[in-house]
């Protein structure tokens, strides 16, 4: 006799009945086991998908927070509203410093300043104007900022952090 007879033979069939049930139970609770987990903890999000995600864009899991950092700073520049303009600039200083931090030598915003200076003399005259304009907007916070001030210095900014390759181009 065939084994794919045997099995399939309606006597068989009824005695596993409850076994193929119990399965199918255990498989189901697995899966919303599965979903649950993924949906309160960070586990797979940490451990998988983010490697995952890494893997199938080419692109290291920092860049992609990189560039939908500087994505959020561009839309606040279109929204149209002076405060946002603000805002923009703010977070672009604070991914320039972060850039400074992690790639220059030197303790002070002064002495990272200089360093970018010897290899990207063009971009030095805009990073300090953007300074200077940082620091009159946290002093007063009822300035009206210029757009096309804060434009130019974003671009010149966002050229800068894809020169020295912190923002992937």
């Amino acid at each position: 006799m065939d084994p794919i007879e045997i099995i399939t033979q309606q006597s068989i069939q009824d005695a596993l009945y409850w076994v193929k049930a119990t399965f199918i139970f255990f498989t189901l609770l697995f899966m919303i086991g599965c979903a649950y987990l993924y949906a309160t903890t960070g586990y797979l999000e940490d451990r998988f998908f983010r490697d995952f995600r890494e893997f199938w864009t080419f692109k290291p899991k920092v860049d992609l927070d990189r560039i939908r950092r500087w994505k959020k700073i561009n839309d606040r520049m279109k929204s149209g509203i002076d405060n946002e303009y603000k805002i923009a600039l703010l977070e672009a200083m604070s991914m320039l410093e972060d850039f400074m931090f992690e790639n220059l030598k030197g303790e002070t915003f002064e002495e990272q300043l200089m360093e970018i200076r010897k290899n990207y003399p063009e971009f030095c005259e805009r990073i300090e104007e953007g300074k200077n304009l940082k620091e009159q907007i946290i002093k007063d916070k009822a300035m009206i900022a210029k757009f096309e001030q804060i434009r130019d210095i974003l671009n010149n900014i966002e050229l800068f952090l894809r020169k020295a390759k912190y923002l992937p181009a």
